[in-house]
């Protein structure tokens, strides 16, 4: 990835965001659409051992009792995590076949944790949550060096944030409004140094 100092990790910025914010109802799941489900755990976890590959078969449910099976497979972290009652969200491909709705490998964010997630480019043996972890601890490490390069009045009059606060926005965006500033904010201070360069 070449990355070697806390500058490069912090301005390693994601590829695209995955938007989980958007709830899709379980009784209005469509077979093939990527959705978002927001339910509780209604079943204890069961796990299924094969030769090459451990499933893990649970199910969530909605207040009206709408139901979705849920496989994983090799997730034991997650499937261990997982209790009767706890609420989840779930994001990717459903299938249905009848009344019967399914979802395979989703992603799965326990209740309090981000719905936007940033996507990177990544390489064999790096996984997309260690990288995030270690661009917080970055993020915390050399914020104190993080000059402001823009005057308060530039800013303002194109709706950007603080230095220090895009990093955050760009790396971890409570909505996609805030990663779309975060990027605004980049964008521009680069052309707006490039500007100053040119003059110089």
């Amino acid at each position: 990835l070449n990355i070697f100092t806390c500058g490069d990790l912090i301005n390693y910025f994601p590829r695209r965001y995955l938007n989980m914010s958007e709830v899709n109802p379980i009784d209005q799941l469509k077979d093939g659409q990527v959705s978002t489900v927001v339910a509780k755990v209604s079943s204890d976890v069961t796990k299924r051992t094969g030769k090459r590959v451990t499933r893990y078969l649970f199910s969530v449910s909605d207040p009206k009792g709408n139901t979705v099976f849920v496989v994983l497979y090799n997730q034991t972290y997650t499937a261990n995590r997982l209790r009767p009652g706890m609420t989840v969200l779930l994001h990717g491909p459903v299938s249905v076949i009848g009344c019967v709705r399914r979802m395979e490998s989703p992603k799965i964010k326990i209740e309090g944790v981000p719905e936007i997630e940033a996507v990177y480019p990544l390489s064999e043996g790096i996984t997309g949550a260690s990288l995030s972890r270690n661009i917080a601890t970055a993020l915390e490490a050399c914020k104190a060096q993080l000059k402001e390069m823009l005057l308060p009045e530039i800013r303002a009059q194109a709706n950007l944030p603080e230095r220090v606060e895009a990093f955050r926005m760009i790396h971890f965006p409570r909505n996609m409004e805030e990663a779309e500033r975060a990027k605004r904010r980049f964008i521009f201070e680069e052309l707006f140094l490039f500007t100053v360069g040119v003059r110089i």
